[in-house]
Parts: C-alpha cells; structure tokens; sequence
C-alpha cells in the first residue's frame, strides 16, 4: 500500500501506473497526493481490516462500475460467501478450502519488488469450468487484480503478442492456441505426470541418416553456470566446465573456470581441445581389394 506520508519516493507516473493496475478512475487533474488517497481509500480491493480477502472476492463477484471502493456496494453480500471453518485474517493454507466451500476457482499471488509472484494455485484451474478469481497480497492487504494483462505487462514484453498469461507459471503468449498449447504440458508438469503425445494410427517412422549411427571418436561435454540479471531478466554466464571424452568413455581433459570473462575463456578452452585433438595420432586404414564391396 501506497502511504501519503512517504509517497514522494515514488513518481506521479509510478503512482498513476498502479491505480490503472488496480482498475482506479481518475483524470490528468488528479494530484499525486489526491491520488495516494484515492488508492490508500480503495476498499475493495485493498481493505484494512482482517476479512479484506472475503471484500477481494466480493468485489469480483459483485464487481461495480459507479464508486466500486465503497464497502457499501458488498456488505449485503457477505453472509451469501461460506466461510465455516475460516478464520480471518486467511491464510494460504486454507485457500484452497474456501475456494471449494464457494465453488470457486481461487488463485494468490503477491507483488513484490514491481513483479508479480505465486503464493497459492488453485488446484483445479484449468481442469473444470469455474468461475476464475485471481486475488493479489500487497502490504499485507487482500485485493481482487480486475485486469491481469494490465498488472503483467511489465513483466511481459510489452507488446501485442504477450497479454494472454498462463496462470500457473506467468509466462506470456500471443494468442489462445499457444496458450492452450503450453497449459497442456503446464498441467501435466505441475501434476508430475510426463506428457506422451502418441503418434497418430496408422502413421510409419522410418529412418534414413545411417551415416549418423556411426560413433565419433572424440566427444567434448559442456556446462555452464549463470547469474540473473535482475533489470534486464538476462541470464549471464559466471562459470564452466569442459571435458574432453573418447569414444571408449576415457576422459583425456578436464578443465573448468569462474570468472567475469567466462566466454571467452571458454572458446579459448575450445581452441586448445581442437589443437590437442588434431595432434592425436590417428591410425591408417588401408582397404585391400579383396575386402572392397562392389
């Protein structure tokens, strides 16, 4: 939650991007400080008191469009939610079990340093046809996310092509049919199951590329370690090792480093097996007549 008294850390534009986020109206004469307000006063989505997460799903049930940070709006709704046997403020835990009192579909993630992380994944999304609520803890405060694409999109690539999220792992696709693609092999992921696409009846596999089924006489096995690149989200090399095995499974080198100029002491690792691998002596095979095949 935004406070008035330390928001001058923040930007208008910041400011302005998380009440978009959070579904909020306003205008361009809206000031920062009138806009803190309106955000720290959005009580259905950000309620500061214990039972916050029952307004959260209320307020996607019930959902408004004139004044929807009026608590007035889903008090007469409350007694229609079974709670029996949640005690608030709710914890994770017991999610999934007032999800399944209310026949409902129940998702929690927690924004957290201007990304979007999972606490809690329903364990029937995607499986039966319920009603999908997708709820957000931030400072402690329950609120109901009424635009996914819209909070994601920073964390997207900002572009046509990433509004649809899958919500079990948060990666982006461009359209339905990639999306239900990857929730498919999610699922199957998620549930420890291994996904066997069958070939279809009737159909022949036959293979053609002899000239690959004959061993090699040298193999070089790598592996890189990385860090994370917090502002780009980019992968970057810190270590690696090499080994140079023979075909009868003889290790002839080993070597591995850490360092800043891991790629380029890599390719010079590289170098140096190729040197050493064209210097071993390889024997002459001499093909006599008698054994030639015409």
């Amino acid at each position: 939650m935004i406070n008035v008294d330390n928001s001058g850390s923040k930007s208008l534009d910041e400011i302005w991007d998380l009440a978009r986020q959070l579904g909020i109206d306003y205008n361009n004469k809206t000031t920062k400080k009138g806009l803190v307000e309106l955000i720290e006063s959005e009580k259905p989505n950000t309620l500061k008191n214990q039972k916050s997460f029952k307004w959260a799903v209320l307020s996607y049930l019930h959902s408004v469009d004139d004044h929807p940070f009026r608590l007035s709006n889903y008090t007469p709704y409350e007694k229609k939610l079974d709670d029996t046997g949640i005690s608030y403020p709710v914890k994770i835990t017991a999610v999934q079990k007032f999800a399944n009192k209310n026949e409902l579909i129940i998702n929690v993630f927690e924004w957290s340093n201007e990304s979007l992380d999972i606490l809690h994944t329903d364990s029937r999304l995607y499986k039966i046809d319920l009603p999908v609520v997708n709820l957000m803890l931030y400072n402690d405060h329950c609120m109901w996310i009424k635009r996914m694409s819209a909070l994601m999109y920073k964390q997207s690539d900002q572009t046509h092509g990433g509004k649809l999220t899958c919500l079990i792992c948060l990666h982006h696709f461009g359209s339905k049919r990639t999306l239900n693609e990857h929730i498919e092999k999610c699922l199957a992921l998620h549930d420890g199951k291994c996904l066997v696409k069958m070939p279809k009846e009737g159909s022949v596999v036959k293979f053609k590329n002899f000239m690959k089924m004959e061993k090699v006489p040298y193999v070089v096995y790598g592996d890189f370690d990385t860090v994370l690149d917090k502002n780009t989200d980019v992968h970057i090399a810190c270590g690696f090792a090499v080994q140079l095995v023979k075909s009868m499974g003889k290790s002839l080198r080993f070597y591995q480093y850490r360092g800043e100029d891991t790629m380029d002491r890599f390719f010079e690792e590289l170098d140096v097996i190729e040197r050493m691998v064209d210097e071993i002596h390889v024997a002459e095979i001499i093909i006599t007549p008698e054994q030639r095949v015409v």
